[in-house]
């Protein structure tokens, strides 16, 4: 499933119940894994994947944040 997604500024946890292949279309969105602590910065253009089950902390840091995403339900 290929989705658009927008955020406004602010900090949440989400724990993905689907893989995900995601490219940021906003400015500036920090990812922290919950589970191991490795925080990636993202900007616009940049891609990511994010495994099924992971726990993410998203420190959204620009008044808006949007991507595009596939999400994909089956284990792979």
């Amino acid at each position: 499933m290929r989705c658009q997604y927008s955020v406004t500024r602010g900090k949440y946890r989400v724990t993905y119940g689907f893989h995900e292949h995601a490219t940021l279309q906003g400015v500036e969105v920090v990812l922290t894994n919950e589970a191991t602590g490795e925080t990636v910065v993202n900007g616009l253009g940049d891609s990511r994947i994010i495994a099924k089950g992971t726990a993410v902390l998203r420190d959204i840091r620009s008044d808006e944040a949007r991507k595009s995403y596939i999400a994909v339900t089956k284990e792979i």
